[in-house]
This record gives structure tokens, C-alpha cells and sequence, in this order.
């Protein structure tokens, strides 16, 4: 969720913090969820969330694995986000 805009030229610090570890039976992978916090030069938060990630369980498991990496975007509608706080 983000809680400030973002400027041209800002700074931005992310702060990832480990909540669970979770291993999965049966399986190569397991699931770690992090605490991600984002904050510009000043200081101030700019977003937070909670990040999910299937992790290898062992790093041979990482050679073994021909999955492709997600990627995750969010589109940030700051004239609608401004227009809504008026």
C-alpha cells in the first residue's frame, strides 16, 4: 500500500524483514514472508506490504529450478490519488 507519492529524484530506501518461514512437504521449496517497507530520503514511509516468495529449501535446489522469476508492477495513478484527497 503506498502512503505518500514518490517525486522524480526521491531517494527510496526498502526495509525487507523476515515474518515466516514456512517449509513445504513433499517438495524442493518452501514459503518466507516478509515485512517490505519503503522510505524516501527524509525518513518517511512511502509504502508497505507483505511480500510472499517460494524460496529452494537447500541451495542445490536452486540449479534444479527453471521456474523464471515474477515480477511484480504497480501503476500509481497520482492524479487520481490527488484528485481524491481534494
Amino acid at each position: 500500500m503506498f502512503l505518500a507519492p514518490v517525486r522524480p529524484g526521491d531517494e527510496l530506501t526498502v526495509t525487507l524483514t523476515v515474518k515466516a518461514i514456512t517449509p513445504r512437504r513433499g517438495t524442493d521449496h518452501g514459503e518466507v514472508r516478509w515485512d517490505v517497507e519503503v522510505t524516501n530520503q527524509r525518513g518517511q514511509p512511502i509504502a508497505r506490504y507483505d511480500l510472499l516468495v517460494l524460496t529452494p529449501k537447500h541451495p542445490a535446489a536452486v540449479h534444479r529450478c527453471h521456474a523464471r522469476p515474477l515480477e511484480r508492477q504497480t501503476h500509481v495513478d497520482h492524479d487520481r490519488d490527488q484528485a481524491a484527497d481534494h
